[in-house]
């Protein structure tokens, strides 16, 4: 599974795996716009998208893209 911020704002995403997952991503405050996943656990992810406080403030929308294989 990979998930990328793919619009003109910068957005960090975080994704946290199902309960018992061992996949967690780091929750720092870089501007990561990608997680990237090589062997996904069945169950629900948590996707969070926020704006990026390393950069200039924004408003409007965001687009990200989830591609899972």
């Amino acid at each position: 599974m990979k998930v990328e911020g793919i619009g003109n704002h910068a957005v960090s995403t975080f994704l946290e795996g199902p309960p018992g997952s061992n996949y967690s991503q780091d929750m720092a405050a870089d501007c990561h716009s990608r997680a990237d996943v090589d062997s996904t656990d069945a169950g629900d992810y948590k996707l969070t998208v926020e704006e990026c406080s390393k950069t200039d403030r924004w408003r409007g929308t965001f687009k990200v893209r989830i591609t899972v294989r």
